[in-house]
């Protein structure tokens, strides 16, 4: 499978990779040039013959365009992820709004 930074179809341009797990990777980035940035997502794994996981065209990976309505969502599910991983040292404060 390939990792986020491998994932780079013509589509996307300034990506910055979020998160990858080697399971489900993030991105945010400028889809087909439009004036704002987007949150792209993909899985890493699925039926593919490739191994390329979902979604794919042929034998490219693409990144799937997470709809603005559910970006914020998204973002706090990855932080509180995150913060499970690698916990704050020092007293645990209460997340701020995004």
């Amino acid at each position: 499978m390939p990792e986020a930074i491998e994932v780079r179809p013509k589509d996307w341009t300034e990506i910055t990779v979020l998160y990858d797990d080697g399971v489900y990777s993030v991105i945010w980035g400028r889809f087909r040039r439009r004036p704002f940035k987007d949150m792209g997502v993909r899985y890493n794994f699925g039926d593919n013959p490739h191994g390329l996981g979902y979604p794919s065209l042929g034998q490219n990976p693409l990144w799937y365009v997470e709809p603005p309505f559910l970006v914020e969502s998204i973002l706090r599910g990855l932080e509180q992820e995150l913060l499970s991983l690698h916990p704050p040292s020092g007293n645990p404060t209460e997340l701020a709004p995004l």
